[in-house]
């Protein structure tokens, strides 16, 4: 997996300081826990990219969105502070997309 950083310069009003997307083959996910194990994943590509150990990634919510996509929201955390949020979309049980967002 590939993450790449980018920090749009319109976002800061709205306190984002970057942008992380990582690039994956899809990914089946028929429960919870397949997806946590992506999660963690992702977390730890977040932790080299930005340099930062102890990362954690906790599960927020998920949202349906129409009848074919779930949007799952997880809280990035470093000493139990939060830095940042990460969104999982799948489409009809399969991952397509990670998206981070860190806070300024």
């Amino acid at each position: 997996m590939e993450c790449r950083v980018s920090s749009p310069e319109s976002l800061f009003p709205k306190g984002v300081r970057a942008v992380i997307a990582c690039v994956h083959e899809h990914k089946v996910v028929r429960s919870l826990e397949d997806l946590h194990t992506h999660a963690v994943l992702v977390r730890d590509s977040l932790s080299e990219v930005l340099g930062v150990k102890g990362l954690e990634i906790v599960f927020s919510e998920n949202e349906a969105i129409g009848l074919n996509y779930i949007l799952y929201s997880y809280r990035l955390l470093h000493g139990g502070r939060y830095v940042g949020t990460c969104r999982f979309v799948t489409l009809n049980n399969k991952l397509i997309k990670s998206l981070c967002t860190i806070s300024q």
